[in-house]
């Protein structure tokens, strides 16, 4: 399928469409860069946008947004960084905590197509009240034989050195009896407003070493000391995906909630709120980029029949 550009209205959306190695994806690179369907072989992989999506764009409900320059909440938008304090600004209305970095809000130019590979960009010109250092993102999307490739990447353009954090925020397809499978050392166990707390031993209903069916799990939290590869197993179709990624990947923050069928396995750089916790705790993963310095992550998914 060659790749075309379509144009919606009541808002203006645009997309893309690549089609390669039995990989067929939509993406909206002027909403967040968000994946809006994702298909191997006809078969969802990633959960679809709704019907209406076009009519109210929102990244938070398609299959995948990119997470820079940072992951999940920044407590009441306010952190320390090089002696000073720096306040957030965001939708108080929608979330308690700025959440998910600035990326999946904004614009992303599209700098290459083909039938199989976009690379898009997006250029945070000046400092603002949503990120007060200059950066530049790029995310790319490759698809293949072998499997999905996502890269992402941060560069800060700025003259002073900014913290970063960097991950992947998939929906997977709620199929069947869907399962989740993957290996972590500890989780932050949170308060009311998702924060992390305190740091425990894995209780055994969130050990998923073994396959745990997801509609089974209640969870949104962040698991450290990941180990990749992870896998969301499809066992009535006897197909799973299997979930690999650059050794940065230290984190997943893993959010299952039955009653909206949202099965979200986030493969991460760094701890929620990392920004306020590293004077405390040293493993946040929380990369400092001098000028000119570029902080890169990488995601596979691929196909396997078991």
């Amino acid at each position: 399928m060659p790749l075309s550009l379509k144009e919606k209205t009541k808002p203006r959306v645009e997309t893309l469409d690549i089609a390669h190695g039995g990989w067929s994806l939509q993406l909206a690179p002027s909403h967040g860069a968000a994946i809006l369907s994702c298909q191997y072989n006809g078969r969802d992989i990633l959960r679809p946008a709704p019907p209406d999506w076009f009519q109210t764009p929102n990244p938070l409900m398609t299959g995948h947004f990119p997470l820079a320059p940072y992951s999940n909440r920044i407590e009441n938008g306010t952190f320390q960084f090089k002696g000073r304090n720096h306040v957030l600004s965001w939708d108080k209305l929608e979330q308690p905590h700025p959440l998910h970095g600035t990326a999946w809000q904004s614009k992303w130019d599209v700098v290459q197509s083909d039938v199989k590979k976009v690379t898009l960009q997006m250029c945070h010109a000046q400092p603002s009240q949503t990120w007060p250092w200059r950066f530049t993102a790029s995310h790319s999307l490759c698809a293949s034989e072998d499997g999905l490739h996502f890269t992402l990447s941060v560069t800060n353009d700025d003259t002073q050195s900014m913290p970063s954090g960097l991950g992947f925020h998939p929906y997977f397809a709620t199929h069947d009896t869907a399962e989740l499978q993957f290996q972590s050392r500890h989780v932050w166990m949170s308060n009311d407003d998702k924060l992390p707390v305190r740091l425990a031993k894995l209780p055994e209903a969130w050990d998923f070493t073994r396959a745990k069916t997801v509609s089974k799990v209640s969870v949104d939290h962040c698991f450290t000391g990941l180990k990749l590869p992870a896998y969301f197993n499809w066992p009535q179709a006897h197909q799973r995906v299997c979930i690999q990624g650059s050794k940065n990947l230290t984190h997943a923050v893993v959010y299952l909630d039955n009653p909206t069928k949202a099965a979200c396995f986030e493969p991460v750089t760094h701890m929620n709120n990392g920004l306020n916790w590293r004077h405390e705790h040293a493993d946040t993963g929380i990369e400092i980029l001098n000028p000119g310095e570029t902080q890169t992550a990488e995601m596979i998914l691929s196909i396997e029949d078991y």
